[in-house]
């Protein structure tokens, strides 16, 4: 249909619906054209009806997938008291966490820290890897801290059939491959073979890493395993004042609420501040009774054995003490600023009563933060 409409209707547009009253009926059109001429507005139009716009196609519902939130999984939680690692953790006080979980659906999860007896928790660390953990299903013998163990071996389960463990070249080995916290003692392994249960047998030991012989004897059925890696094995950095405090901590699943993680008391001990205990103790006796001792120090931080140059001192100073033991009681402490100390006849007979054959002895380096570290315990 083509009409002329006045000027007053110059705001209408093509596309416009517009109702004309044609003889007393109403028709409904829809605009296809507006132009002005003459004076006038020309318009073209076409019938429009509103149930011309309905549709009797049936819509395709594709092959979107159902959404689904994912379960939220439990998250297991180690805190470790270890040994630095590098030169930083050497320094300042750190400890270790290990997030991880017994399903293989774990997203990852935060740390959550408190220091008020749980009534506010801050987020101190997290990681979307999961540490590689289980249990020993065999008790380790006790064997060498100075040399391979190829006489033992130790079985281990992880958490979840996801998890999985590699054998690696000795040469790797000795780089700091395969280190992993079995009880309280650091192992490295060069074999790692599977059961047919799903077990892992481990061999080709290195024991007593990183200033932990002392832990080499007593392992247990039961005893945690975790697998050391820098992926999944996260610092979380302390301060001075909390060494020796409890603390609560929470490890929190991704899509969980904190409130309702269960929460853990953990103390941090220091242990990456803490020196290693001195070795190759040596006592030489003259025709007096005097007694003169010799160690050779250990260093926390680059240890490594570098051609023409002594290791680190990893200390702010150089200093020992050694406490002379009677049975359980300690009967006299020699301060020593060298790896060496004398102890007089004079001096054991005031202990003794005469000039010992043989003394039994604890050896300390002193850090002048934590104070003594771990011990030579030794009879010479």
């Amino acid at each position: 249909m083509s009409f002329a409409l006045t000027n007053q209707h110059l705001a209408l547009t093509p596309g416009d619906v517009v109702t004309l009253n044609l003889a007393g009926h109403a028709r409904t059109l829809q605009l296809d054209e507006v132009r002005i001429g003459g004076g006038r507005l020309m318009c073209r139009a076409v019938p429009y009806a509103a149930e011309a716009l309905d549709s009797v196609a049936v819509g395709d519902g594709g092959g979107v997938p159902p959404q689904m939130v994912p379960p939220v999984v439990s998250t297991l939680l180690h805190l470790l008291n270890l040994p630095s690692v590098t030169a930083e953790d050497a320094a300042s006080p750190v400890f270790y966490a290990a997030l991880t979980s017994a399903d293989s659906a774990w997203r990852g999860a935060a740390l959550f820290r408190s220091t008020d007896g749980g009534e506010t928790y801050d987020r101190v660390a997290a990681s979307a890897a999961a540490a590689v953990a289980g249990v020993a299903v065999t008790a380790l013998g006790s064997g060498p801290s100075d040399y391979w163990d190829n006489a033992n071996t130790v079985t281990v389960t992880l958490l979840n059939a996801a998890m999985e463990l590699e054998s690696r070249p000795e040469l790797a080995v000795l780089n700091g491959a395969n280190a992993a916290l079995l009880g309280d003692e650091i192992i490295q392994f060069r074999q790692a073979s599977q059961n047919l249960d799903g077990d892992w047998v481990l061999s080709g030991l290195l024991r007593g890493r990183r200033g932990t012989e002392r832990h080499i004897s007593g392992h247990a059925i039961g005893e945690r395993f975790v697998l050391l890696t820098a992926a999944t094995i996260v610092p979380v950095s302390s301060t001075f004042a909390a060494l020796g405090r409890e603390d609560l901590f929470k490890g929190v699943s991704i899509g969980a609420l904190v409130e309702n993680a269960d929460a853990f008391s953990f103390s941090y001990t220091g242990e990456n501040l803490r020196p290693f205990a001195p070795a190759h103790v040596r006592a030489v006796r003259n025709s007096s009774g005097d007694l003169t001792l010799s160690w050779v120090r250990r260093s926390r931080v680059d240890g490594g054995w570098a051609d023409g140059a002594d290791v680190p001192l990893g200390e702010a100073l150089e200093a020992y003490e050694v406490d002379i033991m009677n049975g359980g009681a300690v009967v006299r402490t020699l301060s020593v600023t060298t790896p060496s100390a004398s102890y007089t006849a004079a001096q054991q007979t005031a202990d003794f009563g005469s000039p010992q054959a043989s003394i039994d002895m604890r050896i300390y380096q002193i850090s002048n933060v934590v104070g003594r570290g771990h011990p030579a315990i030794c009879t010479v």
